[in-house]
């Protein structure tokens, strides 16, 4: 892979439209309804249950929606969350069986990665995903990349993604202080070449 590109709060690189900083603003309002959701899910949470745990929610219009949580008084208590957003825009791949295998792996091991306090996926209208990964700090996310499945997952995106969008962010306050989840970069990888492309943003 190249070196990282640097990229202004207003780049606009016109032969990678996917970094376009738009996109940023869009998936910052889903990544807020997504913490929405989980909010809701907190407050009648059934005590006492095995984590992690799956809530399987519809949107609307039948799109899943699924919540993992892994430590709920955690995610109550936590003074300041730590935020990944993940945007891939899918490839037509055969590997979507062995993706959605590795997701299921992914998820059955939150409980090893205790500073993971819950990992949402929301099937979007255009039919990708968004995922949304809530940390106690940063040192928990370190771990969970880490991790050797979440390598393997890593691994496989060129063959998966043609592109993706990660965004790093922060819930301040946690969940009790009714705060709203902000963006702080934009990290952007291009896999449509044979020498894929990473580029960075900050985000005001």
């Amino acid at each position: 892979m190249t070196g990282v590109i640097h990229l202004s709060p207003a780049d606009i690189l016109a032969e990678r439209p996917f970094t376009h900083p738009d996109f940023a603003l869009v998936e910052l309002k889903i990544l807020r309804y997504m913490v929405d959701r989980l909010g809701l899910a907190l407050e009648s949470f059934p005590p006492g249950e095995r984590v992690p745990y799956l809530i399987k929610l519809s949107e609307a219009d039948g799109r899943p929606h699924r919540l993992a949580i892994n430590q709920p008084e955690k995610l109550r208590q936590g003074p300041h969350l730590a935020v990944v957003g993940f945007f891939g825009q899918r490839r037509n791949s055969d590997l979507a069986a062995l993706i959605d295998q590795l997701d299921k792996i992914l998820v059955a091991e939150l409980s090893q990665h205790l500073g993971l306090l819950s990992y949402c996926t929301l099937l979007l209208e255009n039919g990708d995903f968004g995922n949304l990964v809530l940390f106690e700090d940063a040192a928990a996310q370190s771990h969970w990349s880490a991790g050797q499945t979440h390598a393997r997952a890593v691994q496989l995106s060129p063959g998966y993604y043609h592109s993706v969008r990660i965004y790093n962010g922060e819930l301040p306050g946690g969940f009790k202080a009714g705060q709203t989840l902000y963006l702080t970069q934009a990290r952007y990888y291009d896999y449509q070449s044979d020498s894929p492309w990473q580029g960075v943003r900050g985000i005001k």
